[in-house]
């Protein structure tokens, strides 16, 4: 604040510098030139009459106006538009393309994140925001460039969660939680090799560790419930593909999730996720001791789950899976709920095919089965495909607006079904093809790899190369902590 002393003021003094004198304060009042200007402008283009007089302020400095202004015939525009940061662009694609998902059930987490951005400008969840808008930009803004900046801003973002992962109360906030889950979307969105896949999976992993520090308190808050639901999915998802069981935390979390206002919804999604993980750990013990003994043993377990998911798929009531008949959902949650049980039904029954192909003997209550795992699967299949089209259906026809969450909903479905060893030769064609046609269309790149391994007729599993990646994994995260 300046202290008007004459001849030099004191904060000049201070600073060593010569004092300017101060401004007048006939500069501080507003004038209105709206007027002036307009005539200007006229003034240029024809003869005009004299120009208006100049609007005189009044004691107090509120804006007078002399003379109306019904003779301007054009409105006056600014020269330049306002130039806006690479920043604040992908910042607007972002929230643009991710608050116009489908489905309020899937897509309700983001509605947390104009809040927590703005809150926090400088962090991690600012840092992989800016890398995902970036990197849609390159992708619909045909802006290849922009990429270099977005992959630069996702390091700044790792580096930004690694720092968290060492303050004790900034490990169990839900802005770290929430960037772990945005750094695993970004190398979905972004994914291009299989290394992209295993960084995936580190990413999922770390979020587990995330869960298990922020114990059963996490869903005492609406944000905290959501954040799970959003990574339950992507767990399931990583555990399949892996080999793995799911984690004990995922089971406690899963039963404490849901409000006692959405009773019947809480309890399928929690016995879905019992199958997820009676699956995996079966899946998981065959990895690690395959024989002719250890598959007699598994083959009536896999049958007892397969007869009880099927059972349990026609107790549950129309309200919750809203299924309209021919592959026509309520929404994409919807769409989501039966691809998933499909998604499992085909997996369990590979297995059960898988280990009645090890036996010395087939029996005749084996040859039942083999018929009846392979109708169950084409079945499951044909579903599969069938529900694209209406995937397809909330991709909007403007390019640069994707439907993300339409294309992650079905991606990892469509996989499994292509992958699967009973998938006609030419229906393994088509889901290649709509899967690299997803995946150009959205940018979702993860879709282009899985059409890869897919059309290879490859293992995922053995690409990844679980015990090499979990390895990492458990160094990267648990050396914080």
């Amino acid at each position: 604040m300046c202290d008007l002393v004459q001849p030099s003021c004191s904060q000049c003094r201070r600073a060593n510098q010569t004092c300017v004198g101060y401004r007048d304060q006939l500069d501080l009042v507003f004038r209105d030139q709206t007027d002036l200007v307009a005539y200007k402008v006229q003034q240029a283009s024809s003869n005009v009459a004299k120009p208006p007089k100049r609007a005189a302020p009044t004691r107090h400095g509120v804006l007078a106006r002399t003379e109306p202004l019904e003779h301007v015939k054009a409105a006056v525009t600014l020269a330049k538009p306002l130039p806006v940061s690479y920043v604040d662009q992908a910042a607007g694609f972002f929230f643009k393309t991710y608050d116009s998902e489908a489905a309020e059930s899937v897509k309700s987490v983001y509605k947390y994140l104009p809040y927590l951005y703005n809150a926090f400008q400088v962090s991690a969840l600012s840092s992989v925001i800016t890398a995902l808008g970036l990197a849609g930009l390159s992708r619909f803004g045909n802006a290849p460039d922009m990429m270099s900046f977005a992959t630069w801003h996702y390091h700044t973002a790792l580096r930004q969660i690694r720092t968290d992962l060492q303050d004790p109360v900034a490990v169990k906030t839900d802005q770290t939680l929430l960037s772990v889950y945005l750094l695993g979307l970004y190398e979905t969105n972004t994914c291009s090799t299989i290394q992209s896949m295993k960084a995936w999976c580190n990413h999922v992993n770390g979020a587990i560790v995330l869960l298990q520090l922020r114990g059963e308190q996490q869903m005492h808050t609406e944000i905290g419930r959501r954040l799970f639901v959003q990574l339950r999915i992507q767990i399931q998802l990583h555990c399949i593909t892996n080999r793995i069981p799911v984690p004990s935390i995922v089971h406690k979390l899963n039963k404490a999730c849901w409000s006692a206002a959405n009773v019947e919804q809480a309890t399928a999604y929690t016995r879905f996720l019992d199958f997820v993980a009676s699956f995996c750990e079966l899946r998981a013990s065959l990895a690690t001791a395959s024989s002719p003994v250890v598959s007699a043993k598994a083959i009536p377990q896999a049958v007892s789950l397969a007869n009880d998911l099927e059972y349990w798929a026609g107790t549950l009531s129309s309200n919750l899976l809203d299924y309209l008949g021919s592959h026509c959902y309520r929404d994409l949650c919807s769409a989501v709920f039966h691809n998933n049980y499909r998604m499992l039904l085909i997996l369990v029954h590979w297995l059960i095919l898988s280990q009645i192909a090890v036996q010395d003997r087939c029996t005749a209550l084996d040859q039942a089965q083999i018929q009846k795992s392979r109708a169950s699967t084409l079945s499951m299949i044909s579903g599969i495909c069938g529900s694209v089209s209406y995937h397809i259906s909330l991709c909007s026809p403007d390019p640069r607006q994707p439907c993300i969450a339409a294309v992650n909903a079905i991606m990892w479905p469509l996989f499994v079904a292509g992958d699967a060893n009973l998938c006609p030769q030419r229906t393994r064609a088509w889901i290649v093809h709509q899967l690299k046609a997803l995946g150009l269309k959205t940018g979702v790149r993860q879709a282009l790899v899985l059409a890869d391994i897919t059309s290879q007729g490859r293992e995922i599993t053995d690409l990844l190369m679980v015990e090499e990646s979990a390895a990492r994994v458990v160094d990267l995260w648990e050396d914080d902590f």
